[in-house]
């Protein structure tokens, strides 16, 4: 007997097996009458005992079998690895909407099982914009169960086609301050009968699909706001606030869509008696896009859309 090539055949025996479950068939002995096949792992235990094998040669099947073991799971996992949302497929609700749903009827939303990762612009903001950012941070944060963490400043103005990258480290959420000639993402003010009239803000996520499901998550976003409409509202969070744009345009990053309902922050217009406390509609639909909805999945596979 040749114990090496029998060593190398019984390599690929454990292989098979491991990724098989079957231990490959040994080749027919005419001679002999046909008998029913054993068990794979008896079949390899008997080819082992036969071999007589030595301490080292013991240790270097062992090592490898681990190794192949490895191998096995690291490919199924990734062969597995789809998006599999358990979040309530029912159709949005009266005071709420989303900016996307997959084809299953679920809303396109972020992993609430990880942390989203933001960055300010703040060189076109007023003074305290820092503490509102912060502040409409934590209101999102209260109604989801989403965790953001704050990575600090950044010169970036995002464009529509911001964090659309296919490949690599989803870049981080950016809130930034900037004027409708620095960036596509804000449409210049028209005059109108009452007078001038405009955007005072934008805001979206960035979604990964799977193009096999269509189904997506959301891995990045943005949000800009016009640093000359929004000098004119008053800070902080009361009616008609600059921390209720805020709070209006993130509603939007993290997947909600708008309302007429005027009780609530996500209706398109900024009404003068609204405060910045989220409405029954808001509170219903960030329920459905937060932690209660669980964990999701980044598809391997996928197409990059701006929303």
């Amino acid at each position: 007997m040749d114990r090496q090539s029998d060593t190398g055949r019984l390599m690929e025996e454990i292989q098979t097996y491991l990724t098989t479950g079957r231990a490959s068939p040994p080749a027919p002995d005419p001679t002999r009458p046909r008998r029913r096949r054993p068990h794979p792992i008896r079949a390899i235990t008997r080819r082992i005992k036969r071999l007589r094998l030595t301490p080292r040669v013991w240790a270097v099947l062992i090592v490898a079998g681990l190794a192949a073991a490895l191998i096995v799971t690291r490919n199924h996992d990734v062969t597995t690895t789809s998006v599999i949302d358990h979040a309530s497929a029912a159709p949005a609700g009266p005071g709420y909407s989303f900016m996307r749903t997959n084809p299953g009827g679920t809303p396109t939303r972020w992993n609430p099982c990880q942390a989203i990762h933001y960055r300010t612009n703040l060189d076109e903001a007023p003074p305290g914009a820092a503490d509102e950012v912060a502040a409409a941070i934590r209101q999102i944060e209260a109604a989801t169960g989403l965790v953001f963490v704050d990575d600090g400043s950044t010169t970036v103005i995002p464009s529509t086609t911001y964090g659309q990258q296919a490949t690599g480290t989803p870049a981080p959420v950016v809130i930034a301050w900037a004027t409708p000639d620095q960036t596509d993402g804000l449409s210049a003010p028209v005059l109108l009968p009452g007078g001038l009239s405009g955007e005072l803000g934008r805001g979206g996520p960035v979604i990964r699909i799977d193009p096999l499901t269509g189904h997506g998550i959301a891995v990045s976003g943005s949000v800009v706001i016009d640093a000359t409409a929004a000098a004119r509202l008053p800070s902080g969070f009361g009616p008609g606030a600059l921390g209720v744009v805020l709070m209006h345009e993130l509603g939007h990053v993290v997947g909600l869509g708008q309302t007429p309902d005027p009780d609530d922050v996500m209706d398109p217009v900024l009404q003068p008696t609204k405060d910045g406390a989220w409405g029954p509609g808001d509170l219903a639909g960030l329920a459905r896009l937060g932690s209660a909805s669980g964990c999701l999945r980044v598809p391997t596979s996928r197409v990059v859309v701006g929303i």
